[in-house]
């Protein structure tokens, strides 16, 4: 009979330790998705900002006038080339 009782016990006491540990488990694997997640969203946020920029100076760089300004800023002059400079691969 105090076998009995003693078994039960045992079993419970690891039934309990293997739902906690179980919880313990759930609650770490949340802390690090939340983890990757911010991380993700922010890395999201530099992308659509990079996003942004590079479609503003391309919306910038289309118009002639902005190349040419730009050109000019730097001192540098566009001419074409000449044909005994230009290879054709």
């Amino acid at each position: 009979m105090a076998k009995t009782g003693f078994f039960r016990s045992i079993i419970l006491v690891l039934i309990l330790a293997a739902s906690a540990f179980f919880y313990v488990h759930q609650q770490v694997e949340i802390v690090k998705e939340g983890f990757i997640i911010n991380k993700n969203a922010e890395e999201l946020s530099f992308l659509l900002d990079q996003y942004r920029s590079l479609v503003y100076n391309l919306s910038r760089l289309e118009s002639p006038e902005e190349i040419e300004s730009a050109l000019s800023v730097n001192e540098i002059v566009l001419c074409m080339p000449v044909r005994e400079n230009a290879y054709k691969f």
